[in-house]
C-alpha cells in the first residue's frame, strides 16, 4: 500500500477560481470555447484540474463532457479549449477540481454560460442614451454605476433597506428606449447583492407609471440583465426592486440604448489613418495618436469611437483610410456589455484595410471569432512599469519569425504591456493567425489571410526600455506600401 501522506496546513489545496472567461452567465459565441479560469494553489507538488460541461446543474451522465488531467496553466491561470461542439442556444454549466501529486483534491467550484453562435455576428446600430437626471435612495451616488470608465465601482442600496427600492430615471425628453442594460458583479461565489425580485415601469409625468411587462422577473438568478424594446418610448423609467440577495443590491453597470443613426465624422482629403479607441468612453488608453502624428506628421489621424463601428458605417466613408488601428485599453471584458463591439467584430472579420491591434485591439482580433478567446493573465498588485522591468530583467521576449513588422527590434526585446488580458498561443491556428513573437502567451500575431496584426505591447509608449517603438512605424509604413503598390 502507498505510504499516507498528511498535509501540513500551510500545503492545504485552494481551490481554483472561475472569475476569469466566462464568468456566470457569459454569452459564449462558439461551439467550441476556451474555459479560463484562475489557478488554485498550495497542496504538493504539480497541481491538474478536472474539468467537465453539463447542460443540467446536476451533471448528468447523459450529457456530461468531461476532461481529466488537466496540466495547469503557466502563471496565475489555467485554459482549456472545448473540442468538442456544443449545442447552439444552449446553457451549460461547467465545474472545474484541482488535485495534487499525493491525490489531494478540492471540491467542485461551478459556473455556467449562454451558447449563443448569433450574438455577436450583427451589428446592433445602438447608441448610448444617457439620463438627464437620477434619483436613487440611500445616500450612495448612482454615478458610481453609469462611469463606464470605472467597472470596479458599484451603487448599492442600503444595508437593511427593505421593499420596494425605486431608482427613477429622467432623460429629460421624450427618448426612445431600445435596450436596457444591468450588470451586477458576474461571479456567481460573490452573488450577494443581485436583484431577485424586481420590474421596470415607464412614465412621461413622473407621477402616472405602466409596468413593462416584459420585464417583470420574480426569481432572478443572474447577475446580468437585458432587455429589448421594438417600441418604448418615454421621459422617464424606474426600476422598482422587491426583493434582493443579501442586506443590499448592487449595480455596478446600467446602460440605455436607443435606435440612432451615427454620423460620419469630418474626413481629410488627403490620405489619413483610422484610429478606433476602444476604452470604454471610446478614446485611447495611451497618447496614441500623437505618438503617430509625431512620427507621420503628413499623415491624418480620425479617431472613432469602437461602439459606432460597423463595416456598413466603414463603408459610408467616402475617403477610406489607409489603415486602422484599434487602440489598447484598460477593459474588464467580462464586466461590459459585448454587444458594443459587435460592429468592431465586423470590421475585424470582413475588412482588408492593413489593421495593427494594440494590446485590447489584439485580443479584439481573436474575440471576434469567440468571446471567450482572451483571458484575463492574472497578475496581482504590480503596474505597467514594474512588469516592464520584470520583463527586461528575466530576457523573457523572443522574437521568434522574421517579418516587416519587427524590422529593427532586437531578437530579444522588452516593451511595455498596458493590458491584463491575453491570448493564447494554441489558438493562433485555430483561427488563421500565426504568432510572429511570444513569451508564454503570443506577444505578436499575424492573421495568415490578410495585412492584420495584432501586438500584446504598447509599441508607442516613448520610455527607455521600449525596444518595440519601431513597431507603429513599420506597420503604417507598410500599410502605406500596401496601399500605393
Amino acid at each position: 500500500m502507498p505510504k499516507k501522506y498528511k498535509l501540513k496546513r500551510a500545503k492545504y489545496l485552494t481551490p481554483p477560481k472561475l472569475d476569469n472567461n466566462p464568468v456566470w452567465d457569459s454569452v459564449v459565441t462558439s461551439l467550441m470555447p476556451m474555459l479560463s479560469f484562475t489557478n488554485g494553489e498550495k497542496g504538493v507538488g504539480d497541481r491538474t484540474y478536472s474539468v467537465q460541461l453539463s447542460k443540467v446543474s446536476t451533471f448528468n451522465y447523459k450529457t456530461i463532457i468531461e476532461y481529466e488531467n488537466v496540466r495547469e496553466g503557466d502563471g496565475e491561470t489555467t485554459s482549456l479549449l472545448v473540442d468538442i461542439e456544443l449545442e447552439d442556444k444552449t446553457e451549460y454549466y461547467w465545474r472545474v477540481s484541482v488535485a495534487d501529486e499525493e491525490g489531494n483534491h478540492t471540491d467542485w467550484v461551478l459556473s455556467r454560460f449562454y451558447v449563443d453562435t448569433d450574438y455577436c455576428i450583427v451589428p446592433s446600430d445602438l447608441s448610448r442614451l444617457s439620463p438627464a437626471n437620477i434619483d436613487a435612495p440611500g445616500t450612495c451616488s448612482f454615478a458610481k454605476a453609469t462611469n463606464v470608465m470605472d467597472m470596479q465601482s458599484f451603487w448599492h442600496s442600503e444595508y437593511g433597506a427593505k421593499g420596494p427600492q425605486i431608482i427613477t430615471f429622467d432623460f429629460g425628453f421624450v427618448a426612445n428606449i431600445a435596450k436596457i442594460w444591468t450588470m451586477s458583479d458576474p461571479n456567481v461565489e460573490e452573488q450577494n447583492g443581485w436583484l431577485i425580485d424586481f420590474c421596470w415601469e415607464k412614465s412621461n409625468d413622473n407621477k402616472n407609471w405602466v409596468q413593462l411587462d416584459k420585464t417583470v422577473v420574480t426569481k432572478n438568478r443572474t447577475g446580468r440583465l437585458e432587455f429589448d424594446f421594438d417600441d418604448l418610448n418615454a421621459q422617464f423609467l424606474r426600476l422598482v426592486v422587491n426583493e434582493w440577495v443579501g442586506m443590499s443590491f448592487k449595480i455596478n453597470d446600467l446602460r440605455f440604448y436607443t435606435s440612432r443613426e451615427v454620423p460620419v465624422p469630418e474626413l481629410p482629403k488627403g490620405d489619413y489613418i483610422l484610429v478606433v479607441g476602444t476604452e470604454q468612453d471610446g478614446s485611447t488608453q495611451t497618447a496614441l495618436i500623437q505618438s503617430i502624428n509625431k512620427q507621420f506628421p503628413h499623415v491624418k489621424t480620425v479617431l472613432v469611437p469602437f461602439y459606432n463601428m460597423s463595416m456598413d458605417y466603414l463603408n459610408s466613408f467616402k475617403n477610406q483610410p489607409k489603415a486602422i488601428i484599434f487602440s489598447s485599453n484598460s477593459v474588464d471584458y467580462a464586466k461590459v456589455p459585448i454587444f458594443e463591439y459587435i460592429g468592431t467584430f465586423d470590421i475585424i472579420r470582413n475588412c482588408d484595410i492593413p489593421t495593427l491591434g494594440i494590446g485590447a485591439g489584439m485580443h479584439l482580433q481573436y474575440l471576434s471569432y469567440c468571446t471567450t478567446y482572451a483571458r484575463r493573465i492574472g497578475y496581482k498588485d504590480i503596474d505597467v512599469i514594474a512588469l516592464a522591468e520584470l520583463r527586461k530583467k528575466e530576457k523573457i521576449f523572443v522574437r521568434q519569425k522574421d517579418s516587416p513588422l519587427l524590422a529593427d527590434v532586437v531578437n530579444k526585446f522588452t516593451t511595455v504591456e498596458t493590458s491584463f488580458w491575453e491570448v493564447v498561443d494554441e489558438l493562433s491556428e485555430v483561427i488563421e493567425y500565426e504568432t510572429l513573437a511570444d513569451l508564454d502567451y503570443p506577444m505578436v500575431v499575424k492573421n495568415r489571410l490578410k495585412e492584420m496584426y495584432g501586438v500584446q505591447f504598447a509599441p508607442e509608449i516613448d520610455t527607455p526600455f521600449n525596444q518595440a517603438q519601431s513597431v507603429l512605424g513599420n506597420f503604417i509604413n507598410l500599410a502605406l506600401d500596401t496601399q500605393d503598390a
